[in-house]
């Protein structure tokens, strides 16, 4: 699946209403990824989205690739302990939609301030929260992600990679 269609799925949601606890930027992140890769168990919360995918410069940063930020006043309060607290996915160059056109740097996600999904240039974001990172999702059979709880943490980081290791090794000696 390509990059342009983990957006083209990301689209689908313009509009949708955000619902506190329920529909916010991980939830909408997490439906897109589980259209796009067919991953019934990407993780619902922010950080195992984070541990589940891997740094990048922002200048590296491609359609489908997701934006962490972190809100002035939370970096203030909570510096050196919360890293992110929103975070959106990256539309690239991907310009087959008027959604996207003449919005330099755009980036999809589910705005609080706004109360539903949206698109906006990636300045608009510095006027409340500083760029914390940009990872690119690990892409990963299906199995390697049967039975592992969704909501993240470093045993979810780990169960993935011993199960993907047991799959390699099996692979490997066969």
């Amino acid at each position: 699946m390509t990059k342009d269609r983990t957006v083209e799925y990301a689209l689908q949601y313009l509009g949708t209403p955000y619902v506190k606890g329920e529909f916010d930027c991980s939830r909408f992140i997490q439906a897109v990824f589980r259209e796009r890769c067919g991953i019934l168990r990407f993780p619902r919360y922010l950080d195992g989205q984070w541990l589940w995918s891997h740094p990048i410069d922002l200048a590296q940063a491609k359609a489908g690739d997701l934006i962490f930020f972190c809100a002035k006043a939370l970096w203030k309060r909570d510096f050196g302990y919360r890293w992110y607290s929103h975070a959106g996915i990256a539309t690239g160059q991907f310009s087959n939609s008027r959604e996207l056109e003449n919005c330099p740097n755009p980036v999809i996600h589910c705005s609080f301030w706004e109360k539903r999904v949206v698109i906006w240039p990636l300045e608009k974001f510095y006027e409340r929260y500083f760029l914390t990172g940009v990872r690119r999702a690990l892409a990963a059979p299906a199995e390697d992600f049967e039975g592992i709880e969704t909501y993240g943490g470093r045993e979810l980081w780990a169960e993935y990679h011993r199960r993907r290791d047991e799959r390699r090794n099996k692979e490997e000696s066969q």
